[in-house]
């Protein structure tokens, strides 16, 4: 099971959907759904950890780019910042 959570994370992290992910990993594509659902199961967490990480390495190159000087990075890094901002004054 440990090599099929770790193909989910990889599959997840190039933004393949819920539904390929369980046909490239021979799930059952309602079963695999659920248990993406489900917050705290092992297919859950390599699902979003695969995600995330990804959608962290994108935000690192934008960030990079808007030090560089690129006004279009700078202006999605503006909003990066306000979406943190924000999320974090929810607690």
């Amino acid at each position: 099971m440990e090599e099929k959570l770790e193909q989910i994370e990889n599959l997840a992290a190039l933004m393949m959907s819920a539904a390929d992910i369980a046909l490239v990993v021979e799930i059952d594509k309602d079963e695999f759904i659920e248990q993406v659902k489900e917050t705290g199961s092992d297919i859950h967490k390599a699902f979003y950890r695969g995600r995330l990480l990804r959608e962290a390495s994108l935000r690192q190159a934008v960030i990079k780019m808007a030090e560089a000087g690129s006004a279009p990075a700078q202006a999605l890094a503006d909003k990066y910042m306000d979406s943190a901002k924000n999320d974090d004054s929810t607690w």
